[in-house]
């Protein structure tokens, strides 16, 4: 799965779920995470999908 802090993701999904519940609102913020766990989605689109969970 996919590491963050030290918590396991079975999934991508599961990681912005994640993201979401902590609240990252700072664009960049969450670009820089995304984007580090190798998933390259622009910090709009991001957020777009975290809306359509």
């Amino acid at each position: 799965g996919v590491s963050r802090s030290g918590v396991c993701f079975e999934s991508v999904a599961t990681l912005l779920i994640w993201v979401e519940v902590r609240s990252l609102q700072r664009s960049q913020e969450l670009e820089v995470l995304i984007r580090s766990e190798g998933v390259e989605y622009e910090a709009k689109e991001v957020a777009r999908i975290l809306k359509g969970l």
